[in-house]
């Protein structure tokens, strides 16, 4: 069973999300997890779908479904079954009444859990109602998420909804675009320059070519530089994507 803490974005860390065991949590961090589970987690926990079923009817009157659990990083019922790729035990509790976009006190909707996970047949099955524009407290929202894992589906869906999400930043300044530049992930880079992302936009400083070159990506640092200048040259084929996109409307 794989036990980790998922970390979101950070200022100083930017941008990764990553694993590490629970047992280093407390040296690393300083932070202390209660060693008890609701019945419910326990359940999520171990994918039993009868027992599942068995404590939100019994215990509804708690509001299980719905409850963040201390022993798991406050992360909700459905949100662990995502991320553990459990995909029938999260349909079963979105079924029972689980919200879908109930991020509760953890860090993660269901929605940016799926993302994070690489788990994408919840990402198909959520993305066209989840909550798209309501981020965590540090301002991250799923276009990001979607962006630092090189999730094209996800990036092209979202912005579909609603493409005024293309240059909404967090809480650290930063763009879905400098996200992506600095993961190398050009084609979406390519797909949020289709949507009118600002390669000017600057966070520390920093523009979202810098933090391609920050990360070693030279080639991608160049193009974005000549994007952002306003060079006849097109280092992107963004001609062409805006063409075939104005095709497909019509």
């Amino acid at each position: 069973m794989r036990e980790n803490v998922k970390k979101t974005i950070k200022q100083y860390f930017f941008p990764e999300l990553y694993c590490i065991d629970y047992e280093k949590i407390g040296d690393m961090y300083g932070v202390r997890k209660s060693t008890l589970r609701s019945p419910l987690m326990e359940a999520v926990c171990s994918n039993d779908l009868r027992a599942a079923h068995f404590y939100v009817d019994i215990f509804k009157h708690r509001n299980l479904l719905e409850q963040s659990d201390p022993a798991m990083y406050n992360e909700t019922p459905l949100v662990e079954a995502i991320f553990r790729k459990y995909n029938s035990m999260a349909f079963l509790l979105m079924k029972l009444g689980a919200n879908p976009d109930n991020r509760a006190n953890g860090t993660f909707s269901p929605l940016e859990a799926a993302i994070c996970a690489n788990n994408q047949e919840m990402v198909q099955a959520l993305i066209p109602f989840a909550k798209i524009n309501q981020p965590n407290i540090e301002g991250d929202h799923p276009l990001l998420f979607a962006c630092l894992k090189g999730n094209m589906y996800a990036v092209e869906e979202i912005l579909k909804r609603d493409a005024s999400l293309v240059n909404k930043t967090n809480t650290a300044g930063l763009s879905p675009l400098m996200i992506a530049a600095h993961q190398g992930h050009e084609n979406i880079v390519r797909i949020l320059l289709g949507y009118n992302a600002k390669p000017n936009l600057m966070s520390q400083g920093k523009t979202a070519a810098d933090f391609a070159l920050a990360n070693g990506y030279k080639k991608l640092a160049i193009k974005l530089r000549i994007v952002s200048i306003g060079h006849h040259y097109d280092p992107f084929s963004l001609v062409k994507v805006m063409s075939l996109k104005e095709n497909s409307r019509s």
